[in-house]
């Protein structure tokens, strides 16, 4: 069970680890965000293939109980993707912490577009333009995800040394 948030950034992590979702995203006021996977959350509806449910102010997804999942339909990458999807997001203990994984990932990912060499501080600041309310609510936060994100092999950035000097103050 998943909330609409969670599912957008679960979606955003399987479309960057290789699936082919046909998602396009974009930065939104909670990560990356994708209209197509707003949609797909009326078509799995539709289909009877997942159920919504109003849990307080939260509504949650759950896959139908008579879905069965064929995994031999899914290519070997496929089947390597959804794992390490399913993987990262095990460790996701909230709404708030899979939307911070996902805005630092989407930030590497659009600074790789013109850059082959990418700081754990160019991701910071990426971040903090973005999201300028992190700055003084969320920082050491952020300077903790994108270093585990890096120890995790999901983005490659040189250490600046300057993080730890944020996280100390």
């Amino acid at each position: 069970m998943v909330g609409r948030t969670i599912y957008q950034k679960i979606c955003y992590v399987l479309t960057r680890n290789g699936v082919d979702t046909g998602f396009t995203f974009s930065k939104g006021s909670y990560g990356p965000f994708s209209s197509q996977v707003k949609d797909s959350i009326t078509a799995l509806a539709n289909a009877n293939l997942i159920v919504e449910k109003q849990l307080g102010r939260m509504i949650s997804l759950t896959v139908s109980e008579d879905v069965e999942i064929h995994l031999e339909k899914f290519t070997e990458d496929e089947r390597i993707a959804v794992r390490k999807t399913v993987d990262l997001f095990g460790r996701v203990k909230s709404t708030a912490q899979a939307e911070m994984i996902a805005t630092v990932l989407y930030s590497y990912d659009q600074l790789t577009q013109d850059k082959t060499l990418i700081s754990d501080k160019d991701v910071y600041d990426d971040v903090l333009e973005w999201k300028p309310r992190w700055k003084e609510e969320k920082e050491f936060e952020l300077c903790d995800t994108i270093q585990n994100m890096a120890m995790l092999s999901l983005i490659n950035v040189t250490c600046s040394g300057e993080l730890m000097d944020t996280m100390l103050i």
